[in-house]
């Protein structure tokens, strides 16, 4: 995805590898799913907070999904 720099984009999550370590911890319940087009590319991604990695992917979206407060 393109951005332009007046702009602050959130990174396209890609595959999600299992040969990376994770902290153990609980962000909480929340889950996002973004299916759509954005600048002519498919998108569709799973969020959650169920650990260090997917918190981290969450935080960085975190201009479309919104706060995780309350949200499922």
């Amino acid at each position: 995805m393109r951005c332009p720099q007046e702009q602050r984009c959130a990174p396209q999550p890609g595959p999600k590898s299992k040969d990376v370590a994770c902290t153990e911890q609980y962000g909480g319940p929340q889950t996002a799913t973004v299916t759509g087009i954005v600048d002519d590319t498919p998108v569709d991604a799973t969020f959650a907070r169920t650990n260090g990695c997917e918190i981290g992917a969450w935080n960085a979206a975190q201009d479309v999904l919104g706060a995780s407060g309350g949200a499922t």
